[in-house]
């Protein structure tokens, strides 16, 4: 594989490991090797298109805490093309004292095509966590994907409390970087805070490749309006980038939903298949 996670810190907490490799053969995208280590698995592969490799990603403990370590390495290798998601959101849940990580590292070959669209992620008021995607492109790879982050808990009017939340997002095409994101929030970054974020709770990025100003256009002007906050879309080369910030969860599913199926065809060159998992 093309990358190997080999950070094995000791922890009070679980240490989860997963490595995967999807590959295409014989008309189908499969996966071709794996290694786990710790409570961290994929549900066997789903083929609602025929030969898209559909994986779920799950996390029996069902929450991250302080002290636990989670790290997932996906490459996409041999015309393969994989679509990952989650069954839920992602909790990291107040902390013990102890930092709560969560690593993921994608490696997309030339010719392949990796969609990744979990679910938001919640971090509990008086968290402490660390969350980090790096994705790592060939020519000709293709990546669609997003993260949307909760500070809180708004629909019971709980704010991040004095949590400490570093997210970050990293995108290279050979080796080169095209995106760069980090963003800290902590009680001692709250009068920062209320500049970037401007008091809202809940922010979302999903990144697309091989996007053009026509295609970004089209977007604008059919982007739904944000009734809980605000949303734009801007290009990078070709590297599509749409921003929400605001108070509904639903809301940033909804607009990063309709960007997808508006995008997909474009990239995957297929109309957009939502996961089963998503209706239950």
């Amino acid at each position: 594989m093309s990358h190997t996670i080999t950070d094995h810190r000791k922890s009070d907490g679980w240490l989860a490991q997963l490595e995967l490799e999807i590959a295409g053969k014989e008309g189908k995208s499969v996966v071709s090797r794996s290694r786990q280590n710790g409570p961290l698995t994929i549900q066997s592969p789903f083929y609602p298109e025929g030969d898209i490799c559909h994986l779920y990603l799950l996390h029996p403990p069902a929450g991250i805490v302080g002290g636990d370590h989670l790290q997932l390495a996906l490459s996409v290798v041999e015309a393969g093309s994989c679509l990952l998601t989650t069954p839920g959101a992602t909790k990291f849940y107040r902390s013990n004292g102890k930092v709560a990580h969560q690593q993921q590292h994608f490696t997309i070959k030339a010719g392949c095509c990796l969609e990744w669209l979990p679910q938001e992620t919640i971090y509990f008021p008086d968290a402490n966590a660390q969350l980090s995607t790096s994705i790592h492109l060939e020519d000709k790879a293709h990546f669609l994907g997003w993260d949307i982050h909760c500070l809180g808990l708004p629909v019971n009017d709980l704010d991040f409390g004095a949590g400490k939340a570093r997210m970050a997002m990293q995108v290279y095409r050979n080796d080169e970087p095209l995106f760069i994101d980090t963003m800290l929030v902590s009680e001692e970054k709250k009068n920062y805070q209320a500049a970037f974020l401007r008091d809202q709770q809940i922010t979302g990025t999903l990144i697309a490749t091989g996007a053009d100003e026509t295609l970004l256009e089209t977007l604008r002007e059919g982007l739904p309006k944000a009734e809980f906050g605000e949303c734009a879309a801007t290009l990078l080369d070709d590297l599509l980038l749409v921003r929400y910030l605001g108070s509904s969860t639903n809301e940033a599913r909804k607009l990063f939903l309709y960007v997808w199926q508006q995008v997909r065809p474009h990239i995957v060159k297929r109309d957009a298949t939502v996961p089963r998992i998503w209706a239950t």
